[in-house]
């Protein structure tokens, strides 16, 4: 008796425990639809998938954060924070490309709220040609790869050469990537201020090519 009393009580918990990390998955007007529809982007290509954690600690995914964002901001700010963050100084001349890491995106295997070296060293595997490339083309490219500071990072901020770090006082969660997306967000920060948000996956090398002159000015004329 005692052992069907405990098997009842283990298989609620199990259930209240998977009704408690419930996953919701809604379109862009709100309705709710099944996992695999989420990743259809063909009907709303201009935006892509957000998400936030509920009171259940269940998550909400939803296909309508804009992918693309651009605004006017405060150059000087921007450089001072990074330059506290990253303990280096940079040229006014500056151009940054930042990727931003959320909390508790589950993209895939490589994005976690406890980043470890392996993980850091995979990532800057992947970035290595692609910041090579970029900076050849333009030495005022300065790529680092920010990450919410509720994730643990294991990263080597006494390296000169480190461009992984958390974002100390979450400056830049809350003053320009506002939108947790699924896997991370890019931004460009140019030294007259201009700025252009893109939210959800993406390569660093395709972000870079925005700082086109054609496509840099078609965006901030409109």
């Amino acid at each position: 008796m005692k052992l069907f009393i405990f098997f009842l009580i283990f298989s609620y918990q199990i259930l209240f425990s998977q009704k408690m990390n419930a996953d919701y998955y809604l379109d862009f007007n709100g309705n709710k639809i099944n996992k695999y529809e989420i990743d259809s982007y063909l009907k709303y290509p201009d935006y892509t998938v957000g998400f936030k954690i509920t009171k259940d600690s269940g998550t909400v995914y939803q296909l309508n954060v804009p992918k693309y964002l651009s605004s006017k901001v405060e150059y000087q700010l921007i450089k001072n924070e990074l330059e506290l963050i990253t303990n280096k100084k940079y040229s006014d001349s500056t151009i940054f490309i930042l990727n931003y890491n959320y909390l508790d995106d589950n993209c895939s295997s490589i994005f976690s709220n406890n980043v470890k070296k392996g993980n850091i060293l995979s990532r800057k595997k992947f970035y290595k040609s692609q910041i090579k490339n970029i900076q050849k083309e333009n030495k005022n490219i300065q790529f680092i790869s920010l990450y919410d500071n509720s994730i643990k990072l294991k990263n080597n901020p006494k390296n000169s050469k480190e461009y992984f770090f958390s974002d100390r006082i979450n400056f830049f969660r809350n003053h320009l990537f506002f939108h947790p997306t699924l896997c991370g967000s890019f931004g460009i920060i140019n030294p007259n201020g201009e700025t252009l948000v893109r939210n959800g996956e993406g390569r660093l090398d395709d972000m870079y090519k925005n700082l086109n002159p054609t496509i840099w000015k078609s965006i901030f004329q409109q």
